[in-house]
């Protein structure tokens, strides 16, 4: 269904996580990562939303394509397979993102990860093969301020 709503162009907020109804929100992955994750239920809610679902699908989007990486768990949000996966199916995505040069950086936990992006610091990511990235979604700044890369790659920049 949600493939299918893709290619009509249908509006996929109904989609997106009931957070993003507040004035402030901050999706930790996809300021991090800048992965999207939809829910995949069929009915929409009072509230204006597809009802949610355990399962969930972990997108990346270019100006002309999503891709749709992995359907997982709800909370999956610092999982560090769906960038792993990302990066061995389609390398070409996260090569602008990519510190060359940079090798044995530490491995952090999902836990680890969840706790750093709760306080503020961005962290790079490094996959099996030792590449080591910055935040494609820009990360946060300990201003507060967050997603800004996603915001510059979105238009652009």
């Amino acid at each position: 269904m949600l493939e299918m709503e893709i290619e009509e162009g249908k509006n996929l907020n109904p989609r997106l996580s009931r957070q993003m109804r507040k004035l402030v929100f901050n999706d930790d992955m996809l300021n991090d990562w800048g992965f999207h994750h939809f829910h995949l239920g069929e009915q929409i809610g009072t509230h204006g939303m597809v009802e949610g679902t355990r399962d969930l699908v972990y997108a990346w989007f270019e100006p002309d394509t999503i891709y749709l990486i992995r359907v997982m768990g709800h909370g999956e949000w610092s999982n560090q397979e769906i960038f792993e996966v990302t990066h061995e199916e389609w390398p070409s995505l996260f090569e602008p993102f990519r510190l060359p040069g940079i090798n044995a950086f530490p491995k952090f936990s999902a836990e680890q990860t969840s706790k750093m992006r709760q306080i503020g610091l961005t962290i790079f990511t490094e996959t099996k093969d030792g590449s080591v990235f910055i935040p494609p979604g820009g990360g946060t700044m300990l201003n507060g301020t967050r997603g800004c890369l996603t915001r510059i790659r979105s238009e652009g920049g």
